[in-house]
């Protein structure tokens, strides 16, 4: 292995996340390499500072204060008044011009006629096609699906 491969997968290795196969191949690595080794131990003083539990002091009071500026709050009215009246006039046409198209246009048939020719086929047509694409020119037997051969 080289750094540009074990540099992507030492956080991986350091979780021990990696096959025993991997594990042993990037550790080989790290015996030979300084530049990869000091890599490592900066990822895992990082991940030493970041998964350690930090004391943070919450100043006494502070829970009052923000439920009572919660609390005292007023909501605020729109500064677009007109904007009400816009989107209620808006919602109104919708619903007009939906049902316009709807129940507006006169009912037309949905259907179309399709005419479908059946399929004519045939033991000897079948027997033929057989023939045809049979590489040693044998014929192979062939059963009537069709009753255009009357059994045969």
């Amino acid at each position: 292995m080289n750094c540009n491969q074990v540099e992507p997968r030492l956080s991986e290795f350091i979780d021990r996340e990696l096959s025993g196969a991997e594990m042993l191949e990037i550790r080989r690595h790290l015996d030979r390499c300084s530049k990869c080794q000091v890599v490592l131990d900066e990822l895992r003083d990082l991940k030493a500072i970041v998964g350690s539990p930090m004391n943070v002091e919450i100043p006494e009071g502070l829970e009052d204060r923000l439920v009572s500026a919660v609390m005292s709050s007023k909501p605020k009215r729109a500064d677009r008044p007109w904007l009400l009246g816009f989107s209620t006039a808006m919602v109104a046409a919708t619903i007009v011009y939906g049902a316009l198209y709807f129940f507006g246009q006169p009912d037309q048939p949905q259907t179309k006629e399709v005419y479908v020719q059946a399929p004519t086929m045939s033991v000897a047509d079948d027997q033929a096609r057989i023939a045809a694409s049979d590489s040693f020119g044998g014929t192979a037997p062939v059963f009537s699906v069709s009753n255009t051969d009357n059994g045969r």
